[in-house]
Formats: structure tokens, C-alpha cells, sequence
């Protein structure tokens, strides 16, 4: 189990200085098409803010924070049609991983806050025995 908590004005104080190298640190590439399609600056705040919180969060739960494979950029946090976010990893970070696990997310925001709590569980096979 992880969780981060993020201040949003951080997050942004860190994108006005950095722009563009900001965003490559802490997107994957399917993260940054996303994200290249947002308009509004407070919106493409708010995405990177809930992406760090929520990566932030991933990272505490694996119980390594941002070593080896576990980076920013080797974990996507993608919704899905209900607006659900899933984790998906880069071919390194999945092949890096001694077992199957499934990873759940959740991202929550206020003005001025980002929360983020994660979940990691093993994939147990269903042919394997139960002692």
C-alpha cells in the first residue's frame, strides 16, 4: 500500500520553471499525447499533479520508491471509459517484476491538493496450490 499527498501550487511552480523537461520526467508517452491535447493550464496542472501523486503513490507501495525500473516514465496512469484510472508499465518495468501483480489506483483532488493511494497485489495462478 502506498499514498502521496501533493500541493498542486508545487506542481505547478515546477511546471512554470521547467516546462516541457518537467513534463518527459514524470509522462510516459501515452501520457504526454494526453496530455498535449489538454488546453487549459489548469487542467495540464492537474494532470501532471494527480500523475505524480498517483506514480509517487505506486512507487511507496512497491516499497523501493523510484529505483531501478520503478521510474515516472516506466509507469502510465491512463483512464479508462469510465474515467477509472488503471496502471500500466513499460516493457522494462513489467519484465523487471518477479511475479504478476496487479496494481490499483486511486487519485482524489481539491483546490489546492492532490491524494493518491495505491494497492499492489499478487497474481496468484489459479493452478497453483493453496497451503
Amino acid at each position: 500500500i502506498g499514498s502521496d499527498l501533493v500541493k498542486i501550487q508545487r506542481i505547478f511552480d515546477l511546471y512554470q520553471n521547467y516546462q516541457e523537461k518537467f513534463v518527459k520526467k514524470i509522462l510516459s508517452k501515452d501520457e504526454e499525447l494526453l496530455f498535449s491535447n489538454l488546453t487549459n493550464e489548469a487542467k495540464k496542472v492537474s494532470f501532471l499533479a494527480k500523475r505524480f501523486a498517483a506514480k509517487e503513490a505506486i512507487a511507496k507501495a512497491f516499497g523501493t520508491g523510484f529505483r531501478g525500473h520503478v521510474s515516472l516514465g516506466n509507469i502510465s496512469i491512463l483512464n479508462n471509459n469510465l474515467g477509472k484510472p488503471e496502471v500500466f508499465f513499460a516493457k522494462e518495468l513489467a519484465e523487471s517484476l518477479p511475479q504478476k501483480i496487479k496494481v490499483l489506483v486511486t487519485i482524489s483532488d481539491e483546490i489546492d491538493l492532490v491524494i493518491a493511494f495505491a494497492l499492489i497485489e499478487q497474481i496468484k495462478s489459479p493452478l497453483a496450490s493453496e497451503t
